[in-house]
């Protein structure tokens, strides 16, 4: 059963996103999550908890805005030029190096978007986003332990 993503935090992350060049889409029609940087689109699937899965997302999208101000500042573990020649989300299988720098951008990605969440008020309930995301940061630490 997908969970509630109520218009107003809907309209308060696609407007963040359209401020930052990002479309945005959600509905059924969307097989997962996903971000696509060249395309400048963020997809939330309707899951369980769309606005967290939203936030995560938004949380990508400032990593790499950061790594294009500062392209060559190691941020998550990674410059821009390292971000793009790793081939972060691409399924390509690298190094176990490679592997630790997905986890980090993982954990990156989702303390920046409790953050967005904050600033936007969205008022979702910090114990709610921690248990999301330790679920899924766990199957990203899983996948590195099974290369």
């Amino acid at each position: 059963m997908p969970g509630a993503f109520p218009p107003r935090h809907r309209r308060a992350i696609a407007a963040w996103l359209k401020r930052r060049g990002y479309a945005f889409s959600y509905g059924r029609h969307v097989a997962r999550d996903e971000i696509d940087f060249d395309e400048r689109r963020v997809s939330i699937a309707c899951q369980a908890q769309p606005v967290v899965g939203a936030l995560h997302e938004c949380g990508h999208v400032l990593l790499h805005l950061a790594r294009r101000r500062r392209p060559h500042a190691r941020i998550a573990g990674a410059t821009l030029e390292e971000f793009n020649a790793n081939g972060c989300y691409s399924g390509r299988r690298g190094s176990l190096l490679e592997g630790l720098h997905v986890v980090r951008e993982e954990i990156s990605a989702w303390d920046r978007g409790l953050k967005l969440g904050r600033r936007l008020r969205l008022g979702l309930a910090p114990a709610t986003y921690h248990r999301h995301a330790l679920k899924n940061t766990l199957t990203y630490v899983r996948w590195l332990a099974c290369r």
